[in-house]
């Protein structure tokens, strides 16, 4: 039946013996790339990235100290310090356009845990410490890609979201992306990270 909604959507049609077929594959991104991150983090060295963000659509260049790699929800993520915004950073690998090794020691926390990160992806089986709703456009998408433990519809149409936040400041991060289409947040500090974090971002492109 998801195939048979999917092919409606896609307006594909079947061939007259009721057999239509959809091809579906999980972009995994370069090889090249994965095995470069893999070397820099071996070596501990630092990384040029030419990165696409999928919130606007550009092209970046960015200097990282890689920390870690994580495989989850189907793609890997490289967790990192972004030197550009000051700020630790999660990159989706198939969105890596170029990875090139540069001369200089990477800084690496020494509490770094990669558990923590992958927690945010896959710990649904703790208590949620973060709340919020989100707009009915962004819960068509939503609960596909973030750890939701529960989750109810308001009167309005809204969609009450609990889930599993690594950190506040992960879940900061998330309700800075969702921009619009969040409110009703939980725990208050949350939002307040949020907050601080649009004015830097705002006063750095003034």
């Amino acid at each position: 039946s998801g195939l048979d909604k999917l092919g409606r959507a896609l307006r594909i049609t079947s061939n007259g013996n009721g057999d239509a077929r959809v091809n579906i594959e999980l972009e995994h991104g370069s090889e090249t790339h994965l095995r470069t991150l893999q070397k820099a983090l071996h070596d501990g060295k630092r990384v040029h990235l030419e990165y696409l963000s999928a919130s606007r659509g550009s092209l970046s260049e960015r200097t990282v100290d890689p920390w870690g790699l994580i495989a989850a929800l189907g793609h890997w993520y490289l967790v990192a310090f972004d030197h550009s915004s000051e700020e630790e950073r999660m990159f989706r690998l198939d969105r890596v356009k170029a990875a090139t090794i540069v001369a200089e020691d990477a800084d690496v926390p020494d509490d770094f845990d990669p558990k923590r990160y992958r927690g945010a992806f896959t710990a649904r089986d703790e208590e949620p410490n973060v709340s919020f709703e989100i707009s009915p456009e962004v819960s068509r998408w939503f609960e596909d890609y973030y750890p939701v433990v529960r989750s109810a519809t308001t009167d309005d149409g809204w969609r009450k979201v609990e889930l599993v936040a690594s950190s506040e400041r992960w879940a900061a991060i998330l309700v800075l992306r969702l921009g619009a289409g969040v409110r009703a947040i939980e725990p208050p500090g949350v939002a307040d990270q949020a907050r601080s974090m649009a004015t830097s971002i705002a006063a750095r492109h003034a």
